[in-house]
C-alpha cells in the first residue's frame, strides 16, 4: 500500500508542476542570445600524390589472362618497391575477369555471339609521398607493364593537423566576431 501511495503522490506532484509551472516560466524575462560562427580557410601545397593505375590483358583461357595480369602486376609492384614506394602505400583496388564476346552477330540477328576469350585486369592505388619522384615513378611503372591509367590526385599527408589548424582559426574568428558585436552593443 505504501508503494502505491508514493506513486500517486509523485504523479500528483508532476501534474501540479506541469499545470502551475507554465505561467511562472512565462513571467520570467527571456534570455537574449546572439550566436556567432567562425570560418577559416587555408590553402596548402600538396605533399602526396595518389595514383590509380592497372594492368589489363586478354587471352583465350581465363587462367591464362589472369596469369598474364599477375605477372605484369608483380613486375609493377617490384618497380614501385625499387622506386622507394612503401608496402603501406600500395593497395589493390580491383581485380576483374570478363568474357570477350565475338564481334559477329548482334542481339537482333540469328547468329549467336560466342565467348572468344577473357579479359583480366588488376587495378592498384599507390601513394607517392615524395612528389619530386612522381615522374620517375610513373616512367618506371609504365615500362613495367602498366597499360591503364585511371587518375592522379594530389592530397596532403597530415589531415588531422590541417583540421586542427582550421578549427583553431575558426574559433579565433568566432571570438573576434563576438568581441566586435559586444563592443557595438
Amino acid at each position: 500500500a505504501c508503494a502505491m501511495k508514493t506513486k500517486t503522490v509523485l504523479v500528483t506532484a508532476l501534474a501540479m508542476a506541469l499545470t502551475f509551472g507554465g505561467p511562472a516560466a512565462a513571467d520570467r524575462p527571456q534570455d537574449r542570445q546572439i550566436t556567432v560562427t567562425g570560418e577559416a580557410r587555408v590553402e596548402v601545397a600538396p605533399d602526396l600524390a595518389v595514383i590509380t593505375l592497372g594492368v589489363s590483358k586478354e587471352a583465350r583461357e581465363a587462367s591464362a589472362a589472369m596469369a598474364l595480369v599477375s605477372e605484369d602486376v608483380a613486375a609493377v609492384v617490384a618497380e614501385l618497391r625499387a622506386s622507394g614506394i612503401a608496402a603501406r602505400d600500395l593497395q589493390t583496388q580491383q581485380i576483374s575477369l570478363q568474357p570477350v564476346w565475338s564481334k559477329s552477330g548482334s542481339y537482333d540477328s540469328p547468329t549467336e555471339r560466342k565467348i572468344t576469350g577473357f579479359a583480366a585486369s588488376n587495378t592498384l592505388m599507390l601513394r607517392v609521398r615524395d612528389l619530386d619522384q612522381l615522374a620517375a615513378v610513373l616512367d618506371r611503372v609504365l615500362g613495367a607493364g602498366v597499360n591503364q591509367f585511371q587518375g592522379l590526385r594530389f592530397d596532403v599527408q597530415d589531415h588531422v593537423g590541417l583540421q586542427d589548424n582550421l578549427r583553431a582559426k575558426a574559433v579565433a574568428d568566432a571570438i573576434h566576431k563576438a568581441g566586435r558585436l559586444a563592443e557595438a552593443a
